[in-house]
């Protein structure tokens, strides 16, 4: 009886703490790209002493988004993938470089690091990603930070990716966080 009665008060402070548990309440999430891939063929697979790697060569694509259209350049993007040891093959690393260009042949420069999941003749992963330019209209991407979503079915030679901005949500005990704070508001 003594046993049953302290797991129940154990099981109830961890099902209490887990809920107030962190420093930071749940970022803010805001969908501002959507790329829609074409890939450009079989995978490059080669074996090196860091297990397999493919490259996998993208044909292009469409962009869209808030402040965004158009498509991804063929041939400067790419994706490099590596299985993950002990995965089995289902998990991988991924690292994507691709150019973005708008109708006006103005681009930025995506890079994507991430894990992708395979299962179900089909794919799904998460990563970050960094933007950066140099074009006026644009430049803001390159100071941002973003998280990225994907997925693919087999045999259909596309993917589709989203790209979001993220911003704090602020911490839990209501406390101002000084390094967002306008220039001079932090003292």
């Amino acid at each position: 009886m003594h046993l049953l009665l302290f797991l129940a008060t154990v099981a109830g402070a961890l099902s209490t703490r887990s809920t107030t548990e962190g420093v930071y309440r749940q970022p803010k999430t805001k969908s501002v790209l959507t790329i829609n891939i074409e890939i450009g063929g079989a995978p490059a697979n080669t074996t090196t002493f860091d297990g397999l790697i493919s490259v996998i060569p993208i044909r292009g694509g469409a962009v869209k988004g808030k402040f965004f259209n158009g498509n991804l350049v063929a041939n400067l993007s790419s994706s490099t993938e590596r299985v993950l040891p002990g995965s089995g093959g289902t998990k991988t690393e991924v690292e994507t470089r691709w150019v973005l260009e708008d109708k006006n042949g103005q681009r930025i420069l995506a890079n994507m690091h991430g894990m992708t999941t395979y299962a179900n003749e089909a794919l799904h992963g998460f990563g970050v990603a960094r933007l950066m330019t140099d074009v006026a209209q644009y430049s803001w991407v390159s100071w941002e930070t973003f998280l990225v979503e994907w997925t693919g079915e087999y045999y259909t030679g596309t993917a589709e990716f989203e790209i979001f901005s993220i911003a704090s949500g602020g911490r839990k005990d209501g406390k101002p966080i000084k390094a967002l704070l306008p220039p001079g508001k932090g003292k």
